[in-house]
């Protein structure tokens, strides 16, 4: 064994260029490759950390409007709960409210907390599957109690046991802590709550007008789905809503584990994640591409030695195994590269996923990859083996090396896959920025610039007038309203039965000023009044809920049923995109009242707006006392619902790099094996006046090919790829013909200046050192 290593090891330092080319391509490549399945495996486990994940499922509304069909997942109370009680394999319901955000431990306390709340049925704990640190499962059965993830419980509590004390929702509402549970899993879709609380018993949640609740029901194990929705929807409760309504609808029922994929509810993106699995693959081919490559390169130098060892009398078995056994200890020191590559990545970029994770929880994956890439370099390693093996030693050591080995077509073919790959990557992070800048710049229909949204609490609500006039004291800001919502986080959805007809649209409360103060265009009707009062519980809808009820004339007049009171539509809007770009807009209403006034949006000049911006929290502070001043700009928040977007142009960008240095490291490995085996040809052709420039562009033409071919090959398919990935909008950019022709002409200037300095170095060479055996 100490002879083997001790040969394998002189092989290895025999070769010290191409081996080390070969270990910064190998270990590049592995660690993108082990972060990707990482990312990955979470993804495709999504909510699977749950043991009743496969029974779990959200109840889902379908309904055809203008001959495409839509679903909804938020539905009122009572409709979860007749499901519940009368089909039986529906009885185990759990739904879903919103909670309370900031949290005290006095009631009036000055001190609090912000905790992201949900609000839930007393099924929660045992349907989701929460592991408890303190307390059992049997929680929130009262309607005041509430349970913390480890998480919140350490920010209120530090780490002693809190079960049985009160905290205080808003400073006022008392809850009496039932449990604590460990942190749900980072690939969890309730992982961002701090807490669940009881659900609420206020006459709202039980109005079948409030489409605000999302349903979850756990079947029994040995339930038949397609049993259960068409028991649902062959009931005498939708039988009944079918005939008093115009709307053509169903139900169904969407597994969790499809939850985060799914486009309205998750955060997911399949056809992303799938095509990461691609470019994961793509990636450790083109490693073993390149790994292949420099073996073959390596091949004339290893033939002779090969050779005399079967000369004095080595066996082919004994040299396969050595072969074997070099390339396992390089895929091995590559691997090793790979971790450290890796641990430095999440290190210095702990949330490049978009959720942190911890690498020291997959051993295993770690594991399961070397293996797996320990396997593939045993049997590439068996090929250049072979070439070397299976030659007469006489024709070896005489240097008469057959013409089929000496043009190596196969790796110019593996070179063309390695560089369509990369041109396909570099115009897939071309057109994502090109999409991410098309979002930025469209226009939305009204005004977002120089927008500061001011975060309004009750105290403040209750001295607005007071609270506004000492806000007009600082020149700079010209403009101000309230509002409920702002743009890209409208959330109140209305079924109301108008004119017979039941209609579904978000709601947006507003003030008297608000509609101009964003520029909202009206096209028929009036606007809201400047008195308030003369127009209160008043709406205004857009040109899309006209369309989507059908409501061609007479449509002014009409009268909105709201909470306990009735009010009449007076004018309708331009349709402005307050909802993200990826959807078409849908109808929506303002409603004018003089409550829910929750945030107040600032127009400020631009000039001097870090002073601007603390004269508003210098009045924040006289009017609020407990809560932290929150503000944001409006341009910033809009941009931000486009984070999954950027987050996937700077992936796609990083797997392009890498995928540019593996192919950066495969040609120049590919260079290297040519300029070998044309050694001879290279001297003749000086002898003979070749000069340098002419040697440089014979050896640089097939490379030339190569990538032209490659750009022929990736350009259709990027072309695809990409009209596939902007389906996922409503509103796109178009793909543009340069994009194309950039990243061909990238790929073509990075490998020639790569090649070049290869074909230089043998361009220069002596000729007698070629020629001098001859």
């Amino acid at each position: 064994m100490k002879h083997y290593f001790l040969t394998i090891w002189s092989s290895i330092r025999k070769a010290k260029q191409t081996n080390f080319f070969n270990l910064i391509g190998l270990s590049v490549s592995f660690a993108a490759f082990v972060l990707l399945s990482i990312y990955l495996w979470n993804e495709f486990t999504f909510d699977q950390y749950n043991k009743n994940y496969k029974q779990v499922y959200m109840l889902e509304m379908n309904s055809d409007e203008n001959g495409e069909n839509e679903s909804t997942y938020f539905l009122p109370n009572p409709m979860a709960d007749y499901f519940a009680e009368n089909i039986p394999e529906l009885s185990t319901l759990c739904s879903f409210a919103w909670g309370a955000s900031t949290y005290s431990l006095e009631k009036d306390g000055e001190a609090s907390v912000n905790l992201a709340t949900r609000a839930v049925d007393s099924t929660f704990a045992r349907m989701f599957d929460l592991q408890m640190k303190f307390g059992d499962l049997n929680t929130l059965a009262q309607n005041d109690g509430i349970i913390l993830s480890e998480t919140g419980a350490k920010r209120l509590f530090g780490n002693e046991n809190p079960v049985g004390k009160t905290i205080y929702a808003n400073f006022q509402s008392p809850f009496v802590i039932e449990g604590v549970f460990f942190d749900l899993p980072q690939n969890s879709s309730y992982h961002e709550y701090d807490a669940f609380c009881s659900f609420p018993t206020a006459s709202w949640a039980t109005n079948w007008s409030e489409y605000s609740f999302n349903h979850y029901y756990q079947l029994p194990e040995n339930a038949s789905l397609s049993e259960v929705i068409l028991k649902m929807n062959e009931s005498q409760g939708v039988k009944d809503w079918k005939e008093n309504s115009t709307e053509d609808f169903s139900f169904s029922l969407l597994p969790i584990k499809e939850k985060h994929f799914n486009n309205q509810m998750g955060s997911g993106n399949l056809l992303f994640t799938r095509s990461l699995v691609v470019v994961a693959a793509l990636l450790l081919f083109m490693a073993f591409v390149n790994y292949l490559n420099f073996a073959i390169a390596n091949a004339p130098k290893q033939r002779k030695a090969v050779n005399v060892r079967q000369v004095l009398g080595e066996t082919k078995k004994h040299l396969l195994f050595l072969a074997i056994s070099e390339s396992v200890i390089i895929i091995t020191l590559a691997f090793i590269g790979s971790i450290i590559l890796s641990s430095v990545v999440t290190y210095f970029w702990p949330d490049i996923f978009s959720y942190e994770f911890h690498l020291k929880n997959y051993v295993w994956i770690f594991a399961l990859c070397w293996i797996l890439v320990v396997l593939l370099g045993a049997v590439i390693a068996v090929i250049p083996a072979r070439m070397n093996g299976n030659m007469a030693p006489a024709r070896a050591l005489s240097g008469n090396v057959p013409q089929g080995q000496q043009r190596n077509f196969t790796g110019k073919v593996l070179t063309v896959l390695q560089f369509g790959i990369s041109i396909f990557l570099i115009i897939g992070v071309l057109f994502i920025e090109k999409q991410v800048r098309f979002f930025k710049n469209y226009d939305l229909g009204f005004d977002k610039e120089n927008i500061v949204v001011v975060d309004i609490t009750q105290s403040i609500q209750e001295h607005e007038d007071a609270f506004v006039s000492e806000l007009e004291k600082n020149g700079n800001i010209t403009d101000y309203a309230f509002s409920q919502f702002i743009p890209g986080g409208v959330g109140m959805g209305w079924g109301r039965d108008i004119d017979g007809k039941r209609v579904s649209f978000k709601c947006w409360p507003v003030d008297e000023r608000y509609m101009n103060f964003m520029g909202f265009e009206i096209v028929d009707g009036r606007a809201f009044s400047e008195n308030l009062k003369s127009d209160e519980n008043n709406f205004i809808m857009n040109e899309a809920a006209l369309k989507d009820f059908g409501w061609e004339t007479e449509y002014l007049g009409k009268q909105i049923p709201g909470f306990g009171f009735s009010g009449t539509l007076i004018g309708v809007v331009k349709d402005m995109k307050y909802a993200s770009l990826r959807e078409e807009v849908t109808p929506l209403a303002f409603w004018l009242t003089e409550t829910r006034h929750n945030k107040l949006s600032v127009k400020i000049s631009g000039q001097n707006v870090s002073n601007t911006i603390a004269h508003i929290n210098n009045v924040y502070s006289q009017f609020e006392k407990k809560r932290t001043f929150n503000y944001r700009f409006l341009d910033e928040q809009l941009n931000s619902m486009y984070k999954a977007e950027e987050r996937q142009a700077q992936l796609i960008s990083i797997f392009c790099i890498i995928s540019i240095i593996i192919s950066v490291i495969g040609v120049l490995g590919l260079a290297i094996l040519l300029s070998e085996y044309r050694i001879k040809e290279i001297g003749i052709r000086k002898v003979n006046g070749a000069n340098i420039g002419e040697i440089i562009a014979l050896l640089n033409s097939g490379f030339i090919k190569s990538i032209l071919i490659a750009s022929i090959i990736a350009c259709p398919l990027g072309y695809y790829a990409m009209n596939k990935w902007l389906e996922n909008f409503a509103y796109k950019t178009t793909l543009s013909w340069w994009i194309f022709a950039l990243a061909g002409a990238l790929a073509l200037g990075i490998a020639l200046l790569t090649v070049s300095w290869q074909s230089w170095r043998a361009a220069t060479r002596n000729p007698v050192e070629a020629l001098r055996y001859e």
